[in-house]
């Protein structure tokens, strides 16, 4: 998990710590970091087993999403002094494997969706904003027969205007959807999607910049697109990055980045190996996937597409991808963009080991692992 206040100067990290239990840190320059853990006895449990969100409207009001180690329960932290102390703002969600996603636009407009549809279905799932920075909460419309799970990608511009990405359920090789919303959240509409190419589309989560939004969609390109039961379906992805000036309601296509990652495709399972795109700026973006081989690729452009170059990633760990689609580690791989200079890169080999996250402070050349013991406080 990394969050930033929109710029470059600070960001709040979730890594892990000496003895592996689940950290967070704060940086004003990714060179030197601080401690920030909120104390468990926060909640009704001895230990927090991850942080699985958060957003951070200003280098000192801070929104943070804790799990349970089984994860059956999940809270909505807050801290407004940089992460120097933390209130519980309310739960988030109770039962078997709940998911929650957390979106702040400034520190006044927020906006939460959480709940387990894992125990309870769809029903369970409950969508809320905030106008007064938590003190408040309403309830608002949850379209659930169109944002089945919306705790996938949510994504907020200003305090009316924003992007939903509901997640594709497994065993679905569709393409995804891009909802909008201009009325924070009381209606969505589907958004006008560029044509792409290939059997199937994934949309990732938007990131806002100001008036800008730079939609990343993996195209997967398999010879099936819905394989027959058991059977598992080999091809290779394409990233297209789209970028909108006008709340979704039109896009502009950067030239395709062909990378020709492999991914496998199983009735019953969710794409395997799909490269994972970050973008930092309206001009800067990310892209790393594990080749086949267990070399971790990365693609960065700085002039919003015109050019992309390949960073050698020298100190970064193979990640074979699974030969089981059906594996919890969907994507052994993902970046996390920070500028054109720093991202930070998490491995999971596969689905029996932790995963791994590596900074970079070098354009991608040299990366070095990230843990809450050896980091400069």
């Amino acid at each position: 998990m990394l969050c930033s206040s929109g710029t470059a100067s600070f960001a709040l990290l979730a890594v892990t710590g000496r003895l592996g239990a689940p950290e967070l840190v704060v940086t004003d320059d990714f060179r030197h970091f601080a401690t920030v853990t909120p104390s468990p006895n926060l909640v009704a449990t001895p230990s927090f087993g991850m942080f699985t969100g958060g957003t951070c409207p200003t280098p000192t009001d801070l929104w943070v999403i804790a799990a349970s180690p089984d994860h059956s329960a999940g809270w909505l932290l807050h801290s407004t002094n940089r992460g120097r102390s933390w209130v519980e703002a309310r739960p988030a969600w109770t039962g078997s494997a709940g998911v929650a996603s957390v979106a702040f636009s400034d520190v006044g407009h927020g906006f939460l969706v959480s709940g387990d549809p894992a125990a309870n279905g769809n029903a369970a799932l409950a969508f809320a904003r905030t106008t007064d920075g938590g003190t408040t909460w309403t309830p608002v419309p949850l379209p659930v027969q169109t944002l089945d799970d919306l705790a996938g990608g949510l994504a907020f511009a200003t305090g009316t205007d924003g992007f939903a990405v509901p997640s594709l359920s497994p065993g679905s090789a569709v393409d995804s959807t891009l909802l909008t919303t201009s009325d924070a959240g009381s209606t969505w509409t589907a958004a006008l999607q560029p044509a792409v190419a290939g059997p199937t589309a994934l949309f990732s989560t938007p990131s806002c910049f100001g008036g800008q939004a730079i939609l990343p969609i993996v195209v997967v390109h398999a010879a099936l697109s819905s394989p027959p039961p058991g059977q598992t379906e080999r091809g290779t992805a394409d990233v297209v990055v789209d970028q909108s000036s006008d709340g979704g309601a039109s896009w502009r296509s950067w030239p395709t980045v062909a990378l020709g990652a492999t991914v496998s495709l199983q009735s019953g399972s969710r794409p395997l190996g799909t490269p994972s795109v970050s973008p930092s700026s309206p001009s800067t973006v990310w892209i790393a996937y594990a080749t086949t081989a267990g070399r971790v690729s990365l693609r960065l452009t700085t002039d919003g597409g015109a050019s992309w170059s390949t960073p050698p990633g020298h100190g970064l760990p193979t990640a074979v991808p699974p030969a089981d689609p059906r594996s919890s580690v969907a994507q052994p791989v993902s970046i996390q963009a920070v500028s054109g200079g720093d991202a930070i890169v998490t491995v999971q080999a596969d689905a029996g080991s932790s995963p791994v996250s590596y900074l970079t402070v070098d354009g991608g050349s040299h990366w070095s692992p990230i843990t809450a013991g050896t980091l400069a406080d």
